[in-house]
């Protein structure tokens, strides 16, 4: 039995044989800056885990990670931000696109947090109104193109802005709560 290699969570926890990040600053969560690159121990087998990933390859179980206090603030204040520009673009459509960038940005970091879920829901609402725009303004072209008038077919866009601005106050306020957006 000696010939057989250790399991690979074994070989995590022996220091003798763990890769050269087991000892790096950043297994501190408290201490770490950056919430991707904090790592925690697994608390079934011990075996590193990334904070933003919670499944152990040592023992194959999923284990909750905490985030660093710091790195989970960054995350609400690109959260924040996002809202924000969401709420300017009720007025034009310009931020739209800032915001859907910012929302890209920090989502993989969020992974794995509450902060997850507004990510979700930011870029549901903004990919739906998107669409529910494109089809007022299709339509209202088909409209003045074959029935001579479309414009009164504009109208049809303000239950989506009305969708628009509650999902953004709903959104808004849940964060502001520190909560998690559910349906």
């Amino acid at each position: 039995m000696a010939d057989v290699p250790p399991r690979l969570g074994a070989a995590l926890r022996d220091p003798a044989l763990s890769p050269p990040y087991a000892a790096s600053p950043l297994a501190d969560p408290e201490t770490a800056t950056d919430f991707a690159a904090a790592r925690v121990p697994c608390p079934t087998c011990g075996t590193m885990l990334d904070a933003g990933r919670g499944h152990c390859f040592g023992c194959g179980r999923t284990a909750a990670v905490a985030a660093p206090a710091e790195a989970l603030e960054a995350l609400r204040r690109h959260a924040r931000t996002a809202y924000l520009l969401m709420g300017l673009s009720l007025f034009i459509a310009v931020p739209a696109v800032a915001a859907l960038v910012v929302v890209y940005a920090y989502r993989g970091s969020a992974r794995g947090t509450w902060l997850d879920s507004h990510g979700e829901w930011q870029v549901e609402t903004l990919w739906g109104v998107f669409w529910m725009g494109a089809a007022v303004l299709a339509a209202t072209w088909l409209g003045g193109r074959f029935l001579g008038t479309g414009e009164w077919l504009l109208l049809a866009g303000l239950p989506a802005l009305a969708w628009y601005a509650h999902r953004i106050a709903k959104g808004w306020t849940r964060l502001a709560d520190g909560e998690p957006v559910t349906e």
